[in-house]
């Protein structure tokens, strides 16, 4: 172990193997928005999902959901989860409850994200 590290400093090999990863996740990330964000159907889990063409007071509360769920860096899990929900309805054709308890959470979320980014003008004119 070297002087540096006996005295508490961080390790700069681990800090390159954290960087390298935060930049392979956030090229994954853009990546995976470039293509959603670009969709009007949504494979999530067994179903088929079809996006919602949002009307002014729609858009006006995905916003304000997403404002909250920024603005509450202590919000807890549960609480997220029924603003991801009130967003996938906001976002999806009939998504329902049933829909949102059994599906893959992880793949709603990247799909929501993807919608938000649709109306922010994250997605080409064809």
């Amino acid at each position: 172990m070297s002087e540096e590290n006996k005295n508490n400093q961080p390790d700069p090999t681990l800090a390159n193997v954290a960087n390298a990863w935060r930049q392979e996740a956030q090229d994954v990330t853009l990546n995976n928005m470039r293509v959603l964000s670009n969709r009007d159907a949504f494979k999530i889990g067994e179903k088929e999902y079809t996006r919602k063409l949002l009307k002014p007071k729609e858009l006006v509360q995905l916003n304000k959901i997403e404002k909250t769920i920024g603005e509450t860096p202590d919000l807890d899990d549960e609480k997220y989860m029924e603003y991801l929900f009130q967003q996938a309805q906001l976002c999806l054709k009939d998504f329902t409850q049933e829909d949102f308890d059994n599906c893959d959470v992880v793949m709603l979320q990247s799909v929501v994200s993807a919608c938000q980014l649709a109306t922010k003008g994250f997605r080409r004119i064809q």
